[in-house]
């Protein structure tokens, strides 16, 4: 699922984009969540690193759209901008605050979905979402980093991140040749852990997110070679 803050006063115009995002998703088998403010200063005092796409006006009341973003950089260097605005309104400013793209008032749905699939082609590409995740009726693009271990329980993945869990399909055996290279291993039949989070060994145990994970005689010799490895390169 796709994280969208949007940032907008004219409430027809929120719900316009909102729209937009409803239709494309209808379309491209995409889900997206919400967060909407009709101002810059409250955007920025409840923001959260967990959005994947701002999609900021300029023309605000108070703090104008690209001062906030300045101030947005300061403590989030990475998230997706996309500025609302009239076209003689986007110049070089957008650039210094590294923006991706920009969305022309008056808005058709044709212009705005080439713009969402570019920066979700754009954000898939990038290795904070390395894993894609499909449910019955979701699809999540999950940072590798934030996943701490993987489980197969009643045949059902349990994929468990640092603050939740999703339940998926799938093999842990095609998991594994994906994501190998980003330093998984078997520590079990039933479990492929990231070894970023492996914080010891006690007594044939894992210890990992303050869990105690059973590593398998059969799989010890691997584990424990594939973990060196690991902290070898670290």
């Amino acid at each position: 699922m796709w994280n969208i803050a949007i940032i907008e006063d004219e409430e027809a115009m929120s719900n316009q984009l909102v729209s937009y995002f409803a239709k494309f998703g209808k379309e491209n088998n995409e889900s997206f969540s919400f967060a909407i403010f009709n101002n810059a200063e409250t955007f920025l005092k409840n923001y959260k690193k967990e959005y994947s796409v701002v999609l900021m006006d300029i023309n605000l009341p108070g703090m104008n759209g690209m001062e906030c973003v300045k101030k947005l950089r300061e403590v989030d260097e990475t998230v997706l901008v996309v500025f609302v605005t009239n076209l003689s309104q986007f110049a070089v400013d957008g650039y210094e605050v590294k923006a991706f793209d920009f969305v022309v008032k008056p808005i058709s749905y044709y212009n705005f979905s080439l713009k969402l699939k570019r920066a979700l082609s754009h954000l898939s590409s990038l290795n904070n979402y390395e894993l894609v995740i499909s449910t019955k009726d979701k699809k999540y693009f999950i940072n590798i980093n934030q996943l701490v271990y993987i489980e197969i329980r009643n045949h059902t993945i349990i994929y468990h991140l640092v603050n939740e869990e999703i339940r998926g399909s799938g093999t842990l055996k095609s998991l594994y040749t994906n994501l190998k290279k980003h330093h998984f291993a078997f520590c079990n039949q039933c479990y492929l852990v990231n070894l970023a989070f492996v914080k010891g060994i006690d007594d044939g145990y894992l210890l990992i997110n303050n869990e105690q994970i059973r590593i398998a005689s059969s799989r010890k010799k691997s584990f424990m070679q594939e973990l060196t490895a690991y902290i070898g390169e670290i």
